[in-house]
C-alpha cells in the first residue's frame, strides 16, 4: 500500500530530520509512530502527502503508493491523488477550517474540486457523511460556522471530510491531541470503524502510547529523526528492547499501579 524505501528529510541547509526512513504499510492495516515531539513524525507523513512546510524536501531515497513513485507526481497528479486515494486529518482541524465559511460551504467546495457534481448533490454527500461520523442533526451542523461547533465535533467534521471518498490509506497527524478524554475515546472508535467499514489503511502519529496500544496493528518508536525500535503491538509493549522505549512506556501514568497500556 504505503511503502517509504530509505527516506531522508531535511528542511533548507539543516540537518535530516528525518533520516533513513523504512516503513510498509499493507492494506488495512494501523501502524503508529510515536515519540517525543520533534523526533520526525508529523515531517514522516507529511512527506506522504507532498505537504511538507517550511521549504522541507525529500533529500533521500523514495515513497511508493500502491507501486506508483510519489516524488514524481505533477500538480495534476497530487490533486487527482489528494483527498480521494489519499487523506489526511490534521491534529487541530479546527485551525484547518475556514472561520468565515460555514461548515456546509467548505464541505461543498471540497468535494466538488475532487469530483463534479451539482451543489445539491455535494451538499447531501457532505451531510450523510457527517452522519456516519457520528454527528446528529447533521444538517444544522452543515449550516453552523466552525466557531459554533465544539472540539469534538470540529475533530469529526474533519475526518468526514477525509474520508468523504473512502480513501485508501488515511494519514492522522495526532487526531486526538487536546480532546477531553470522553471525546478522544469517541474519535478512536470512529477511526477504527474507518477500517471496519472500508478497509483503509491507516498511518497514525501520536504521542499518546493508550491510543497506539489500542489502535495500532504495529508500532515504530522514533526520537531524534529515527526510528529505534518497531515490531508488532505486543512486541513494543511487553518486550520492549530498545531504552528509549523502556523510558516512554516508564512515563506513562499508572493507577493503583497498573499502567494502561
Amino acid at each position: 500500500m504505503l511503502c517509504y524505501q530509505n527516506v531522508s528529510v531535511a528542511y533548507g541547509d539543516g540537518a535530516p530530520a528525518l533520516s533513513g526512513f523504512n516503513l510498509e504499510v499493507k492494506a488495512g492495516e494501523i501502524v503508529a509512530l510515536v515519540g517525543e515531539s520533534g523526533s520526525g513524525k508529523t515531517t514522516a507523513i507529511r512527506s506522504a502527502i507532498g505537504l511538507l512546510p517550511g521549504g522541507g524536501k525529500v533529500i533521500q531515497g523514495d515513497i511508493l503508493f500502491q507501486g506508483l513513485s510519489l516524488l514524481q507526481l505533477s500538480g495534476e497528479e497530487w490533486r487527482n491523488l489528494r483527498g480521494q486515494r489519499i487523506s489526511m486529518i490534521f491534529q487541530d482541524s479546527g485551525a484547518m477550517l475556514n472561520p468565515i465559511r460555514t461548515i456546509g460551504s467548505q464541505f461543498v467546495e471540497y468535494i466538488r474540486t475532487h469530483r463534479p457534481m451539482a451543489k445539491k448533490e455535494a451538499w447531501e454527500m457532505g451531510r450523510v457523511m457527517l452522519e456516519r461520523m457520528g454527528l446528529p442533526h447533521s444538517g444544522d451542523i452543515m449550516k453552523s460556522y466552525p466557531f459554533q461547533l465544539s472540539g469534538g465535533m470540529r475533530q469529526r467534521a474533519g475526518i468526514a471530510m477525509a474520508m468523504v471518498f473512502e480513501p485508501k490509506l488515511l494519514l492522522a497527524d495526532e487526531p486526538t491531541s487536546a480532546l477531553d478524554v470522553t471525546t478522544q475515546a469517541q474519535i478512536v472508535r470512529q477511526m477504527l470503524e474507518l477500517r471496519q467499514q472500508y478497509g483503509t489503511s491507516i498511518l497514525l502519529v501520536t504521542h499518546n502510547l493508550g491510543v497506539a496500544a489500542y489502535m495500532a496493528d504495529r508500532i515504530l518508536v522514533m526520537t531524534g529523526g529515527r526510528v529505534v525500535e518497531s515490531g508488532c503491538r505486543e512486541e513494543i509493549l511487553q518486550q520492549a528492547k530498545d531504552d528509549y522505549t523502556r523510558r516512554l512506556l516508564e512515563a506513562v501514568p499508572d493507577m493503583r499501579r497498573k499502567r494502561y497500556v
